[in-house]
């Protein structure tokens, strides 16, 4: 399960941090979508920075703290649960 919230997590917040991200740079400032093809900032000096990149590495660290998360908790209810029924019986 703690996979599951895992890689919901990190679908969701590689859409909102892919949106915010924006296009990739050339070199001299030039953005367009049509950069990631091939030779797209041949003219402008190459690529600058992938901003998409950040965002892939973000959401990818939101899902691992979320997957963690949920397990520490779903550990948590069960050791409460273990000590009701010890006390019950």
């Amino acid at each position: 399960m703690p996979f599951l919230v895992g890689f919901i997590t990190f679908v969701i917040a590689g859409m909102i941090f892919g949106s915010l991200a924006g296009d990739p740079v050339c070199a001299d400032g030039w953005t367009s979508p049509s950069i990631g093809n091939a030779g797209a900032c041949s003219w402008h000096g190459g690529v600058r920075e992938w901003p998409q990149r950040l965002a892939m590495l973000a959401s990818l660290a939101a899902a691992i703290a979320a997957g963690y998360k949920f397990h520490v908790m779903r550990e948590k209810y069960r050791q409460k649960r273990a000590a009701k029924k010890k006390q019950k019986a």
